[in-house]
């Protein structure tokens, strides 16, 4: 995360390009694959992370652009929390490291929001992308599935467009550095494609890298140690207490620089042969 000051003054520069009515930015919910507590690496929604920072689901940020006035709808910390994930700020220390002092509870967004509604308020929302998303917002606004869409304002479509197609020099670092990543992920895994290789481990190694790992030579195969145990090789990694700070993102192209637009790039081992690969700075890409 960048310091809270950037994401204050985000919405602030939002406050000033909008006069009227209420935005909501609702953050991502996980994405499970087989079963609900066993997701694919998390993703925070693009928008949500440029205003609000943080990195988690069951969020939900609110800019009123009459008042002034900026929440943060989320769930506390429960103690099954603490017990899995060992201690975690709590909604409001959150709320404080990006700049909010009104946190509320998230299952009582959906009321906030239907008495905004019946106050005649005006609600600017982005276009939604995720069938979860829109279902969410669909409840919460009390209308039809196919009526969300209704919702989507052009007036911050365009405001949002022109503040985040202005890259900060803080983005810029962000996304030199995520293309430094980048490069060293696909050079390191062309260096890997030797006789006898094979694609679990080059694929592990990738991996590795991409969450923020270094590498290292074990006898005649480079291997990773990752932030977590997330690696072929857990015996070679040193163990660290898990951080939901902001939780604390897997992917290493991703860390800050999602703000930046950089693309996450996902490798395949095979189709490493014939790759050329140069290093350009981020200003360039």
């Amino acid at each position: 995360m960048f310091k809270k000051d950037v994401y204050s003054g985000r919405r602030a520069t939002l406050k000033k390009m909008i006069s009227k009515g209420i935005a909501f930015f609702p953050a991502n919910n996980e994405a499970p694959f087989n079963y609900p507590s066993n997701t694919y690496i998390y993703r925070q929604d693009s928008n949500f992370s440029y205003f609000f920072g943080l990195n988690h689901p069951d969020l939900v940020g609110i800019i009123d652009f009459e008042s002034g006035e900026e929440i943060l709808f989320g769930v506390d910390v429960t103690i099954d929390d603490v017990i899995w994930c060992g201690p975690l700020p709590s909604l409001k220390e959150q709320g404080d490291s990006i700049g909010i002092t009104d946190c509320r509870d998230f299952n009582k967004f959906g009321e906030y929001i239907q008495q905004a509604l019946a106050k005649g308020r005006q609600i600017h929302i982005l276009p939604t992308y995720r069938a979860d998303t829109k279902i969410q917002c669909s409840e919460w606004l009390n209308c039809h599935i196919n009526k969300v869409q209704e919702f989507v304002s052009v007036e911050l479509i365009k405001a949002v467009i022109a503040m985040r197609e202005v890259k900060s020099d803080l983005e810029i670092a962000e996304m030199e550095r995520a293309a430094n990543t980048a490069y060293y992920m696909h050079t390191t895994a062309m260096k890997m494609c030797k006789p006898g290789m094979i694609e679990q481990e080059m694929a592990g190694v990738v991996e590795g890298l991409r969450r923020g790992g270094r590498p290292f030579a074990v006898g005649r195969r480079p291997c990773v140690v990752p932030c977590h145990f997330e690696c072929g090789r857990p015996d070679l990694a040193q163990p660290r207490p898990p951080q939901r700070a902001e939780r604390r993102p897997h992917d290493g192209l991703r860390l800050r620089c999602r703000n930046g637009e950089l693309l996450r790039l996902r490798l395949h081992p095979h189709h490493t042969r014939g790759w050329r690969v140069q290093h350009a700075p981020a200003r360039d890409l």
